[in-house]
């Protein structure tokens, strides 16, 4: 299996004149590796230069198709100007993992579908 990215790309506008996060490096289709043990393993770039990504909110979701199989909530904790690794939950039948990140007041920073391919 491997993940592609389909949807928003960094540094569009999303509330911001250049997006806080961005998924990796490459355009659309870049491969951000296979889900290992259970867990999609998705580099992140945290691009704030004084705030800790963690003050976003991280709502995913593993679907297949349009059904969503699985949903949760976490907060990446990456220093400003740095790059981390996140785990989320790799669900058997899952083709996409959207991300979503949203700023406490309620504002979509950052949204990302990323394809599962076997």
């Amino acid at each position: 299996m491997t993940i592609t990215e389909t949807g928003l790309r960094c540094g569009l506008r999303t509330g911001f004149p250049r997006s806080p996060v961005c998924r990796g490096q490459g355009g659309a289709e870049a491969q951000v590796g296979a889900p290992v043990a259970g867990q999609c393993v998705v580099p992140l770039q945290n691009r704030y230069s004084f705030t800790d990504l963690s003050e976003l909110t991280c709502r995913w979701q593993a679907l297949a198709g349009e059904k969503v199989l699985a949903t949760g909530e976490s907060h990446v904790v990456a220093k400003p100007r740095s790059t981390v690794d996140a785990s989320f939950p790799a669900i058997p039948g899952m083709d996409t993992l959207r991300l979503e990140f949203i700023h406490r007041d309620g504002r979509t920073v950052y949204v990302t579908s990323l394809r599962v391919k076997s």
